[in-house]
């Protein structure tokens, strides 16, 4: 199946994070320090280019760690996701737990004891059983799943709440759950990336995702208040966002693509809706059911995620077109960066009138154009619009305070 993660194939030098803490080791597969500061003329998970975050300084936070129990499934599983001849079983597995940083400011770590329980709570699952919690109310509903607040109890008295991702359409089948499951573990060590605690056992439906809760719900529901309440720059009318906003969530989002892309994914369904907001503010880049393994040219098929605002070239997929790489999720970057400071459609050729010439040439030069002319990921992160970002402390900057939660000092 061509839209799926079974043929994919990854570079000695990529190693796979879904067999990280396992027994499993890839061959070759070498440590991936993280660092973005990548140069202007290397590409994004290129043989040259690092994928991740800085060796110096505070380290990313692990919060919220991988479930023992989804790892155990994603190595019996490993099959799915990288070829056979690259796997190999020896050396023991290291720790299961990292140190999480105290210092990143995405979201609170998960106690450790926490972090035990819903293990063990996942553990107990048999194939087709859900979670036992409270639910607390629903939080969204896609084509693929519904979303729903959960409220479990904990053994010290507090209580801890998830979300459920539980699975509703019928092509939904044990295969794409465990895709899924395995892209979003291939992908945890980046901040801005959503959590996942774990699963429902792979085999028999129906399935369910369990994940962190994202309080301030996503960047759609950010927009859609602002135009409702008059709030923003524009009071209600676009742009929504003033430009240090949108400066500081694209570069976030930005960030996550670059760790995705280094991990040999593309993810093929940002949008809107797909980026969350953590009790902090930050974005976290979600829904990986559409994510797909590059072949060993650096290239995925078939067409995924919103048509209506997909890349020309994943549109044209749809039609019997031919294969495309990364840069479509740099296409559709630029549609999320439209939305926030246009309300017009890209077929109306917005002047984005009122914006800075940087973000109107990153977007309508650099994003929103064909794919030989689109940037990838290295060459956004390198343009002029991001020339104040450090990117090597995306993690430990406050927003600012028009996206803080009222709290914390932000808009109400």
């Amino acid at each position: 199946m061509a839209s799926s993660l079974l043929h994919s194939h990854h570079r000695p030098s990529e190693p796979v994070h879904v067999l990280r803490h396992s027994a499993h080791k890839l061959k070759g597969a070498a440590a991936c320090p993280i660092t973005l500061q990548h140069d202007t003329h290397t590409h994004v998970g290129s043989p040259e280019s690092e994928c991740g975050w800085p060796e110096a300084g505070p380290r990313p936070s692990l919060d919220s760690n991988l479930s023992e129990l989804s790892l155990a499934s994603s190595v019996e599983l490993a099959h799915l996701f990288v070829p056979p001849e690259l796997i190999r079983e020896e050396d023991p597995a290291p720790p299961l737990t990292p140190s999480p940083s105290l210092t990143s400011l995405v979201r609170q770590p998960l106690p450790e004891e926490h972090h035990k329980f819903i293990k063990k709570a996942l553990r107990k699952l048999r194939p087709g059983q859900q979670l036992q919690a409270r639910k607390v109310r629903p939080l969204g509903k896609g084509g693929v799943g519904e979303v729903h607040l959960l409220e479990l109890d904990l053994p010290d008295g507090g209580r801890l709440h998830v979300a459920q991702k539980a699975i509703i359409c019928r092509k939904y089948d044990a295969h794409r759950h465990a895709r899924e499951l395995a892209a979003m573990e291939a992908t945890a060590a980046c901040p801005f990336v959503l959590r996942v605690y774990g699963s429902t056992p792979h085999g028999k439906a129906p399935y369910a995702l369990y994940t962190e809760y994202a309080p301030l719900g996503s960047l759609h529901d950010l927009i859609q208040e602002r135009q409702r309440l008059g709030l923003g720059p524009g009071r209600g009318r676009a742009p929504y966002f003033e430009e240090d906003e949108v400066r500081w969530l694209s570069a976030r989002v930005l960030a996550a693509l670059a760790h995705v892309h280094g991990k040999g994914l593309v993810h093929r369904d940002v949008s809107p809706h797909n980026i969350y907001r953590s009790a902090s503010g930050h974005p976290l880049l979600a829904d990986f059911d559409a994510a797909q393994a590059l072949d060993e040219d650096g290239l995925a098929y078939g067409p995924a995620g919103r048509l209506a605002i997909a890349a020309p070239e994943v549109r044209a997929a749809a039609y019997g077109g031919g294969a495309y790489g990364t840069k479509a999720d740099m296409w559709s970057l630029g549609m999320v960066v439209l939305e926030m400071v246009s309300d017009k459609q890209l077929a109306d050729g917005p002047r984005l009138e009122g914006c800075s010439e940087a973000l109107r040439h990153l977007v309508l030069e650099g994003l929103l154009v064909q794919q030989a002319r689109r940037l990838d990921a290295a060459g956004a992160m390198a343009h002029p619009f991001f020339a104040a970002v450090d990117w090597a402390q995306l993690e430990f900057e406050q927003p600012p305070p028009g996206l803080r939660p009222p709290e914390a000092g932000g808009c109400p």
